[in-house]
Order: structure tokens, then C-alpha cells, then sequence
């Protein structure tokens, strides 16, 4: 499993990542969209994650990377499957270019760590507006390149899942629900009306834990309100109803307390602030303030040069 180093504020990055952290997803998402030439000979027994990533600055901004090795072909010799989430609303410019330095990076350290050089299987699943435009890695370069120059130029290919050309229908087929669920919500990120429409059948997953992360995806990142959640679970059964209307309750709950622990601690830290100031305009040494009020002597500090003060 790879849980990049960087900090990925995209939303669906962070879905992506939790999603693809799962072996079984993983596994599910290969034999449904590698091609069959290559998933018939993955050994899926010795699917493992990886810890590492190998994103720079520049391709973090583009990609989310989830990373797998596994063993492959009669030999069984490893292989690494990198899982790209092309996670920005435009395309690439130069992915090949992008992704041959990304695979550069993987074989570097694994020279720099004495390890055997694997092949390494690029994806890149992609959710974007725009149509993809499938192309070589020769084709970015803007002059003829003749027949004699071609074998001076590294080309390999991509593997690309653009889930605006799959089905709903080959979505919904899939075995794991989660999966599904993930990738139409991938799909259809931009379309809220969407996302509504279908929202009880977005949030009906057997795995509770599962079913309860697509929830707080969907009720943050599209600001559905617990009012509105009832409405859209029009259609659900009633006992997948009470299910989700409970796990909602649960997450406004947690809210609440939240909040109420919050203004305690909020009065709690305001009372010590007027009370020090009454404390310190009656002139009260700084160490009898300390074991009087239970606080610091940085606390007292801060209140007498008004760098901490009442919260509002």
C-alpha cells in the first residue's frame, strides 16, 4: 500500500488512496480492466502492497500512486503495478515524459537498494472532463523522426482505464460494491445531480465501514444535509434506510459533542483570561498567579502582553 509522503488535499485523491489501499479492490480492478493477456498470468496470491512512493513534487500535483508488487508468468518473476489516479479536471500534456521519470525513480532505488530491476506496469485510471487522447511516446515530439533515430528513443506504453468511455453498466457488474461505488462517484464527480440522484444506491454497500466512508465522502464534498439525506433514501429499503439514517445520527452526534466540548473549553479559557487579568491589576506576583489559576507562567506572560486573549 502506498500512502504518499505528500500532503494530497484533493478530495477524490484522498478516496482514491483509500480505495486502492485494498488488496481486494486491487485485485477486483485488474481482473475487470487489465487486459486478459496479462491479468491471467498476475499470480494474485502474492499481490502485496507497497510502502514507498516515488512521486516527485511535479507528478504529485497530477497523480495520487498507490503501488503493488506481484509475481508474474510461469517463472513467477515480480512485477510492480503502479495505480495512477489522474485526479485533475484537465490531461496530461507529456504523460509518457511524466511517467518514464516516475519508473526511473523506481528502478534508481532499487539499484540504489542492490534489489532485482522489476518490470514496472504504469495505469493510469482517469476521471477527467476531457476525452484522453491516446498517444505514443514518440508522438510529443514536434519533428519527423526518422526510421534511423526510433531505436535511440525510449517508448513503452500505458495502461489507461478513462472511466468516462466504461459502461455504468460494467461498473455495476463488478463483484465489490465498494469498488463500483468509488468508480461511478470518480466518474461522475462533476455532476451532482448525479450524485443525488443515485445517492442511495451510492451509500448501499454491505461493509459498514466501507458504506460509512462513501457516506462522509458524499455528505462533505457535495454539502448534503441530514434533511436532504432522507429524501434521497426514498428508494432505498427500510431496513438499508434505518442502517444509513443511524450512522448519520452517529456523525451529527459526534458533531454535537464536539461542539459542546468545544465551547467548554472555550469558557473554561476565557474565564482564565479575565480572571488573570483581575489578578494582575491588583498586582499579584506571577508565581502566586501560577498556582492559583493552574497555569503557566507563559500563560500569565502571554495575558499581561496580550498575546493571549478571550476566544470569541
Amino acid at each position: 500500500m502506498i500512502k504518499s509522503k505528500k500532503n494530497t488535499h484533493h478530495p477524490y485523491a484522498k478516496l482514491f488512496e483509500y480505495v486502492f489501499q485494498k488488496s481486494e479492490m486491487v485485485e477486483e480492478f485488474i481482473k475487470n480492466f487489465f487486459p486478459l493477456s496479462i491479468s491471467k498470468n498476475l499470480k494474485f496470491s502474492t499481490l502485496k502492497p507497497q510502502s514507498v512512493s516515488y512521486l516527485s513534487p511535479e507528478l504529485s500535483r497530477l497523480y495520487s500512486d498507490i503501488v503493488y508488487t506481484c509475481d508474474y508468468g510461469e517463472d513467477e518473476e515480480e512485477v510492480l503495478i503502479t495505480l495512477l489516479f489522474e485526479h485533475k479536471s484537465y490531461l496530461s500534456q507529456n504523460p509518457h515524459l511524466q511517467l518514464l521519470s516516475y519508473m526511473l525513480k523506481i528502478w534508481e532505488q532499487q539499484r540504489d537498494n542492490s534489489e532485482v530491476i522489476t518490470p514496472v506496469i504504469p495505469v493510469v485510471l482517469y476521471h477527467g472532463e476531457n476525452k484522453w487522447k491516446e498517444r505514443n511516446f514518440t508522438d510529443m515530439f514536434t519533428t519527423v523522426i526518422g526510421e534511423d533515430l526510433i531505436p535511440y528513443i525510449p517508448n513503452f506504453d500505458l495502461h489507461l482505464v478513462d472511466l468516462n468511455q466504461e459502461s455504468d453498466e460494467k461498473l455495476k457488474s463488478l463483484e465489490k460494491r465498494f469498488l463500483t461505488n468509488s468508480l461511478l462517484t470518480f466518474k461522475y464527480h462533476k455532476n451532482g445531480a448525479y450524485i443525488r440522484r443515485h445517492f442511495s444506491f451510492l451509500v448501499e454497500i454491505d461493509n459498514d465501514i466501507y458504506q460509512q466512508t462513501m457516506l462522509v465522502f458524499l455528505i462533505k464534498n457535495y454539502d448534503i444535509s441530514k434533511n436532504e439525506v432522507e429524501v434521497l433514501l426514498e428508494d432505498a429499503s427500510e431496513e438499508s434506510k434505518l442502517k444509513i439514517m443511524n450512522a448519520i445520527d452517529e456523525r451529527y452526534f459526534e458533531g454535537e459533542k464536539k461542539g459542546i466540548q468545544k465551547g467548554i473549553q472555550k469558557g473554561r479559557h476565557n474565564e482564565k483570561v479575565q480572571t488573570t487579568k483581575k489578578m494582575v491589576a491588583k498586582e499579584l506576583p506571577i508565581s502566586l498567579i501560577v498556582e492559583i489559576q493552574n497555569v503557566t507562567e507563559e500563560f500569565v506572560k502571554g495575558v499581561i502582553a496580550g498575546t493571549i486573549t478571550e476566544i470569541e
